[in-house]
């Protein structure tokens, strides 16, 4: 067996154990983000069994916005474990950039929540506005490229 041959098999072992590794550190991130998810429904739970109970005062302004960024951080979670499990089931290794693009704007979306609207000044929400705009670009653009890339299938 030659040279190249000997080195080129020792890099597809070390190719298939880091792959492997990458599964394994993929599984416990996910095991982590269920265990998170599982504690921020309970917790969801109880605040609105909490909210049910304050009748009509559940339907203030802060009352409903920390109920809807508790939902939306539940949510921000689902959809990370759920594109981890993803990568796991499909061994298509670590997340894919378009999902935590839109989980970003997920974030940025929840932060908007919590926004005082009447004290922030026009430069923050300025700033909202282009750092929104320039995900939604972003995330066209890769999936704009993906399509190119991705040959078109034949109609059966």
């Amino acid at each position: 067996m030659s040279d190249s041959t000997k080195r080129r098999g020792t890099k597809w072992i070390e190719l298939v154990s880091y792959k492997k590794f990458e599964l394994v550190a993929l599984g416990a991130v996910l095991l982590m983000l269920c265990l998170i998810a599982g504690y921020m429904i309970a917790a969801l739970a109880m605040q609105l069994f909490e909210d049910f109970l304050t009748g009509p005062a559940f339907a203030e302004k802060s009352s409903l916005q920390d109920t809807f960024g508790l939902i939306l951080s539940v949510l921000i979670v689902l959809e990370f474990s759920h594109s981890v499990d993803i990568s796991i089931s499909k061994k298509t290794g670590p997340v894919m950039v378009g999902t935590v693009i839109l989980i970003t704007i997920l974030v940025v979306a929840r932060k908007l929540i919590f926004v005082d609207y009447a004290s922030a000044g026009i430069m923050t929400l300025l700033g909202y506005c282009i750092v929104l705009l320039s995900l939604g670009v972003l995330y066209w653009l890769i999936k704009y490229s993906d399509r190119e890339r991705t040959p078109a299938r034949p109609d059966h």
